[in-house]
């Protein structure tokens, strides 16, 4: 069974890579099946075609959101005319061989909302309330439709994490979940000038020398509170007090840096908070900062800290995120157990703060061959498998 003769959908609901990680991820994915011989297309429900590998359900909408019972209704019909060997959807859609949803469970992804929330009050009412948000609530469904009903659909996690959290909300057996970690496209690292003035700029911001001996953290997330942002700053501001060396925290994404800006404020970190606003192309960023930081209420694989580790960056994340299964604690970076563990972050700053030390983890992230493990080609060759598994055990024609 060769993998150039299958022939696989991708359902997603956008694909555009400038609305975030979860699209662009698709794109690679998409692209990185048809380079390993497996015809490909990604089937939108919104957005521009692109190319014969990029299609659209309803590519004259100026609608942002199509609703499900539509997507799933116009994905009939485009299936009656483009048959395929399997349908991966990133959508909990009826007829889904493969279900792997970028942001993960849904169930989850309500709870872990809530607990960003540092109002216990308010983290209860997300949760008994989140029926208010209809979208969520119908894709809520629609998730529980497809694993309840469709005893054939096979979830293909991201994570560890996301495994357990499929298998504890809808008690499926642990055959119907295949663990294949995300992967990325290596980035490109930038000439060593680019990275060099990137951070001299920022320095120059904070009022540093270009030469000073700073430790320049980066931050990258178009949701700042269930990142972790908002919690992060009082630990962070307990290392700038502590630290031997000038700590800059980079903030990078579409959110509104408001409610940051005030936070920083008031526990007097005006100059140690920087805020660019979307990067176009986060290689420079990384390559010009000493770690990458993203203290996350909930992550099924952060594509921003996969790339931290694909450039050797030092790495500070919590449990909560699933790209925490790349990470080995005190060899590759830091990992605490949520965003609130404020004297865990403080003191895994602070070794980060230390040249030497990220240094080592550096070094450990090369020697570990992470940046392999890391990527889109690997994760690719493990779906092929998958998907031939499935065909096989369904015996369907090739």
């Amino acid at each position: 069974m060769e993998a150039k003769s299958l022939r696989i959908t991708i359902l997603a609901e956008q694909a555009d890579p400038a609305r975030g990680g979860a699209e662009r991820s698709v794109r690679e994915l998409t692209e990185e099946l048809n380079r390993q011989g497996v015809e490909t297309t990604l089937l939108t429900a919104a957005g521009t075609p692109d190319g014969r590998h990029i299609q659209s359900l309803f590519p004259n909408t100026k609608a942002k959101q199509i609703p499900l019972s539509r997507i799933e209704d116009a994905l009939r019909e485009y299936l009656k005319s483009h048959p395929c060997d399997l349908l991966h959807s990133t959508l909990p859609v009826c007829g889904t061989d493969v279900y792997q949803p970028r942001g993960g469970s849904w169930k989850q992804t309500v709870l872990q909302h809530a607990q960003s929330y540092p109002d216990p009050i308010r983290r209860f009412l997300k949760t008994r309330l989140h029926f208010l948000n209809r979208r969520r609530t119908r894709y809520l469904c629609a998730e529980h439709r497809l694993l309840t009903t469709d005893k054939k659909a096979v979830i293909a996690a991201l994570s560890e994490s996301v495994k357990t959290h499929f298998l504890r909300h809808y008690n499926l057996p642990p055959q119907r979940i295949a663990v294949i970690p995300n992967g990325i496209r290596i980035p490109e690292s930038p000439a060593p000038e680019t990275a060099a003035d990137f951070r001299s700029r920022l320095l120059a911001s904070a009022g540093l020398n270009p030469s000073a001996a700073a430790a320049v953290f980066l931050f990258a997330a178009n949701n700042f509170r269930l990142k972790g942002l908002y919690d992060f700053i009082t630990p962070f501001a307990d290392a700038v007090r502590k630290s031997p060396v000038p700590l800059l925290l980079v903030i990078a994404g579409r959110d509104n840096p408001r409610r940051a800006r005030n936070l920083a404020w008031l526990a007097g970190l005006e100059k140690n908070l920087i805020f660019t606003g979307p990067l176009p192309n986060l290689s420079t960023a990384l390559a010009a900062a000493d770690a990458a930081v993203l203290p996350t209420w909930y992550d099924p694989s952060s594509r921003f800290i996969l790339e931290a580790l694909a450039m050797a960056k030092p790495v500070l994340t919590t449990a909560l995120n699933g790209a925490s299964d790349f990470i080995q604690p005190g060899r590759h970076g830091i990992l605490v157990e949520h965003p609130r563990c404020r004297r865990q972050i403080t003191d895994g700053l602070l070794q980060l703060a230390d040249a030497k030390t990220r240094t080592l983890f550096a070094d450990a992230i090369l020697q570990d061959n992470v940046r392999e493990q890391v990527s889109i080609t690997r994760h690719v060759q493990q779906l092929i498998s998958l998907y031939k598994q499935i065909l096989s055990r369904e015996n369907k024609p090739l």
